[in-house]
């Protein structure tokens, strides 16, 4: 009897001895893993490193220090202009980003939002001459009210600029005078960007070896895409215009375009096609995209003008 005891024993002691032996291999793995940090979202706040406004009155003067940028359209011409650093974006994956404005001093009219073709300007030198040439259309918005933020989505603006320069202007075309608080001022405006958190690596386990033979493996017609087709817009009907008995204001309107959701607005002045409000496009008198319908420009008694409208 004491014999079959002692095997029975030596048995149970053999098989505490795998089992600690297989849990501290398991610790030790456990205890020996890299750390990774689970990443979340986040989001930042960029203040604009030069914002100011251009004024066609005040044609040689600088506005940089100025605690509001002003905006105007008609014959009081008000541009402002923000411009952000975004190289800290370079490697981030943009989720959103809203261009935050506090605004002084609201209005009815529609303000547009569009790139300047240049970056390189700086707002203590900036002037109505000197001013950098609008780029293409972003986004609208208006200020109906005043001492409130005004949001305003520019993520696909910012994605396209991350980490460079983003130059923006603000402009209108309705004489109503706006007025959004600037960096010099305790409700500076800003740019409030969330980013996406970055992947977090997986482990990938090291393949056992088999025998298994590779499958030969037929190749996957990529199907082919078809293009969506875009809607045609029919071109805006009935333009008539009205013009005041001194010829000094001018207002042009047409029918909506079924589908459209702006108007492109191309005016030419005939006797003088280097107009002193020319904008954009060298020969223009005015070149602007609106929502509205109508559209008031100031004329010259005795001068011919063309103009067109394109439904966007």
């Amino acid at each position: 009897m004491s014999g079959a005891r002692r095997q029975i024993i030596a048995m149970a002691a053999h098989r505490w001895f795998v089992f600690l032996l297989f849990a501290g291999l398991f610790l030790f793995v456990m205890m020996n893993r890299p750390f990774v940090p689970r990443a979340d979202a986040a989001t930042v706040r960029l203040a604009p490193t030069d914002d100011t406004y251009a004024w066609d009155t005040q044609s040689g003067t600088t506005n940089g220090n100025a605690a509001y940028v002003e905006v105007n359209g008609d014959n009081q011409w008000k541009i402002a202009y923000l411009k952000f650093n975004l190289s800290s974006l370079s490697a981030a994956t943009v989720q959103s980003a809203k261009l935050m404005l506090y605004v002084v001093d609201n209005t009815d009219a529609t303000q547009s939002v569009r790139y300047t073709t240049t970056s390189t300007w700086q707002e203590g030198t900036l002037t109505w001459n000197n001013r950098p040439p609008a780029g293409s259309f972003i986004t609208s918005f208006s200020a109906v009210n005043g001492n409130v933020w005004m949001t305003v989505d520019i993520t696909t603006a910012v994605r396209s600029k991350a980490g460079g320069f983003l130059s923006l202007q603000i402009d209108q075309s309705e004489k109503d005078e706006t007025k959004f608080a600037s960096k010099e001022s305790a409700n500076g405006m800003y740019i409030e960007i969330t980013t996406a958190p970055s992947p977090t690596p997986t482990r990938t386990p090291t393949p056992r070896l088999t025998n298994t033979p590779t499958p030969t493996r037929r190749p996957t017609a990529t199907p082919t895409r078809t293009p969506t087709p875009r809607p045609v817009l029919l071109p805006p009907t009935r333009l008539t215009h009205t013009c005041t008995a001194q010829g000094t204001s001018c207002t042009i309107r047409w029918n909506a375009s079924a589908g459209a959701t702006s108007y492109a607005v191309r005016i030419d002045d005939k006797v003088n096609p280097w107009g002193a409000y020319a904008r954009t496009y060298p020969g223009d008198y005015i070149n602007d995209t609106i929502t509205r319908r109508t559209y008031t420009f100031v004329s010259q008694p005795g001068h011919t003008y063309d103009w067109w409208v394109h439904a966007i």
